[in-house]
């Protein structure tokens, strides 16, 4: 893959018109996946439809390994508001996108168990062939609560699975709120990868092909 940078962002596109966004680094403090999601997406790319990837949403957050920016903001929250210019060089890049799925890869730092958000309900026939996928790679499905003390994490996860409908806001506390508010997403998905997990690059790429049969 050639990658490209505009205004500090660093991508990759294929296709004139992408049908998929997939993106990482939205947190400098989970970095440890990044080479995993590269590496997958590297070996996807001859079988992927037109897409763009962006394997550091946060460049500066990456670089520090903080879960901040070098503005000192969290980019994921409050995005819509943002105007430091690393969050505004991501909407520009983001905004000529119409109506794509996006994806996006997340560690999470505190459980070694996988979830992950859908601002749409999957089938349950889907969801459960997805989840019988994860536990053949022997990771557990997390059930409970993403950050009960953050109110903006505050959902019920049952066995692996947020379901995170109605998700769009112009000013909303996430990327995916404002994107899709605007047309850029018609759906997002948001996946929390345990990184200490031996088969994360299974993982990875059982995600990407899951979002592969949402287009």
């Amino acid at each position: 893959m050639k990658f490209q940078k505009r205004k500090g962002i660093t991508y990759f596109q294929k296709g004139k018109n992408p049908q998929l966004l997939i993106m990482s680094g939205t947190h400098g403090n989970e970095y440890h996946i990044l080479p995993t999601v590269v590496s997958v997406v590297q070996e996807m790319e001859s079988i992927l439809p037109s897409f763009m990837y962006i394997p550091e949403a946060s460049p500066s957050a990456v670089k520090q390994k903080t879960r901040v920016n070098g503005c000192g903001h969290d980019i994921n929250r409050g995005f819509g508001k943002l105007v430091d210019p690393e969050v505004l060089a991501l909407k520009e890049l983001i905004s000529p996108l119409s109506h794509v799925l996006g994806i996006s890869f997340h560690e999470d730092l505190e459980f070694q168990e996988f979830y992950f958000y859908d601002t749409h309900s999957l089938g349950s026939e889907q969801l459960d062939t997805f989840r019988k996928q994860v536990k053949e790679l022997k990771v557990p499905l997390r059930t409970g609560f993403d950050q009960p003390d953050d109110p903006a994490l505050s959902y019920a996860i049952k066995e692996g699975y947020i379901d995170f409908v109605g998700a769009a806001s112009k000013n909303g506390q996430f990327i995916e709120d404002w994107a899709m508010y605007h047309g850029h997403f018609t759906r997002f998905l948001t996946f929390e990868i345990p990184y200490k997990h031996e088969q994360v690059a299974l993982l990875v790429k059982n995600c990407i092909q899951l979002a592969l049969t949402l287009l």
